[in-house]
């Protein structure tokens, strides 16, 4: 259950990094499917 924990801890980081970041519009590099919610944006 330790590593468990851990791994829960790491994924909130891992969400408060990208949710931190400005949107994208290089949607090359898009993490969408990593993590949500999505920062890439397309150029309308």
């Amino acid at each position: 259950m330790k590593n468990y924990r851990k791994e829960a801890q790491k994924g909130l980081v891992k969400l408060r990094a990208v949710t931190g970041k400005e949107p994208t519009f290089d949607c090359g590099n898009c993490k969408c499917k990593r993590y949500s919610p999505c920062t890439c944006r397309k150029k309308s």
